[in-house]
């Protein structure tokens, strides 16, 4: 184990992190905040923390394809959601990581998006992703059954992957100044 713990993760804060959250599960319920700004186009430019991120679309919907776009990040989302999940469960358990891979793909009508609503053809009428397909690739310093408990329970818990699977209460506004 190196000084920065199993895989690179930093075990013992995690650990800390967890019996906190066992005494008081509120230090568990956290608040995330993203603030995002039109910068012309389709480009928007999105804050979160200290973290800045830009995004266009692609040519075909009228961007002209200089970023990923937000529809993307959500597979991404996903994706670096299962990676954290897997290596941190993973250093938990100390098993050692060599290579994590995590492909995903998603079928996504946008007809709802573009006001084309009553175009009989579609598959579905509501913007969206639809599936959501992700395939684990993984070389470790352990046993198929015990790689295969790790990920199937973080398939499980993901917090982005529950945020896909159920229902979110999304609450918008408007302001116009």
């Amino acid at each position: 184990m190196s000084e920065s713990g199993v895989n690179g993760v930093r075990v013992s804060e995690l650990e800390g992190t967890i019996e906190a959250a066992r005494k008081d599960p509120k230090v568990a319920a956290t608040s995330w905040t993203a603030n995002s700004r039109w910068l012309g186009g389709t480009k928007s430019e999105v804050q979160c923390r200290q973290h800045t991120l830009r995004f266009d679309e692609p040519t075909v919907v009228g961007g002209d394809d200089s970023q990923v776009s937000p529809h993307e990040t959500v597979l991404a989302a996903y994706g670096g959601c299962l990676t954290v999940g897997i290596a941190v469960n993973c250093a938990r358990r100390g098993v050692v990581l060599k290579d994590l891979q995590v492909e995903l793909k998603g079928s996504l009508d946008i007809p709802g998006f573009l006001a084309m609503e009553n175009i009989p053809d579609f598959l579905d009428k509501v913007p969206g992703y639809k599936e959501v397909t992700a395939r684990v690739t993984i070389q470790a310093e352990a046993g198929e059954d015990i790689l295969r408990e790790i990920v199937n329970n973080v398939f499980e818990v993901t917090p982005v992957g529950g945020s896909l699977k159920r229902p979110v209460n999304v609450i918008n506004s408007l302001t116009v100044e």
